[in-house]
């Protein structure tokens, strides 16, 4: 089945070490509080991941999955760890950051994360947005990774009854993914994970890309902010 089809697709080894040990000994050093999960904007901490999500590699890759030349349009970090251990129940990832609230006829709703604000857009902007989850740690059942429903994202935008009567009638694919390699996915594909067992590191860098061109005087929340080195 190909990824536009099943909605994501695991390119194992894509990352080497000699790139991610440099990554995983600065967040190392980050100290996450025992209840922060993760981290957004984590390129503006940390240079290895700048150079990461930009390089010509992801870069050449995201344009592969979208066929028009992207741009990184936001990063996240998250790391299931025993003090930080959480479940995602089935839902479809709709909201994108951006620089301020505008009105715009079929955006909405308007919500803020973090001082940043967020937007529900329609679906073709989501369609323009391709995901990589890109594992610095093996993800499996017992540490809490990636549950999806495969083709699920090809029903557009999802209401709450419809997401419910997929995940009763539809089998879903636990997600194994080992280090070092990349979860591509669309953002409409419908996705959960439950609580870790074991829960030990499962520390992922969340890339997304998109080939879209915002409305007139709109911004990428990830353009409107300072770049910090770490």
């Amino acid at each position: 089945m190909t990824f536009s089809r099943q909605g994501y697709e695991i390119l194992e080894p894509f990352i080497g070490q000699q790139t991610l040990a440099p990554i995983v000994q600065q967040l190392n050093a980050l100290h996450l509080k025992p209840t922060q999960g993760g981290l957004r904007n984590l390129h503006h901490h940390l240079r290895t991941v700048r150079d990461l999500v930009y390089s010509p590699k992801l870069l050449q890759k995201a344009q592969d999955y979208l066929g028009d030349s992207p741009s990184v349009v936001r990063v996240l970090f998250f790391d299931k760890t025993p003090s930080n251990n959480w479940l995602v129940p089935w839902h479809q990832d709709r909201a994108i950051a951006v620089s301020h609230k505008q009105e715009i006829p079929g955006w909405g709703p308007w919500s803020i994360k973090d001082t940043i604000p967020h937007v529900h857009p329609p679906a073709n902007v989501l369609n323009q947005i391709v995901t990589f989850r890109i594992h610095l740690d093996a993800a499996e059942p017992k540490n809490g990774c990636l549950r999806v429903i495969p083709g699920s994202h090809l029903q557009g935008i999802l209401s709450t009854d419809q997401i419910k009567e997929i995940v009763q009638t539809q089998p879903s694919v636990n997600c194994t993914v080992q280090s070092e390699s990349v979860m591509v996915m669309k953002p409409l594909l419908l996705h959960a994970s439950s609580k870790a067992t074991h829960p030990i590191h499962r520390r992922v860098i969340q890339v997304e890309y998109s080939s879209y061109r915002l409305p007139e005087g709109m911004d990428w929340d990830i353009n409107s902010n300072s770049t910090k080195d770490g």
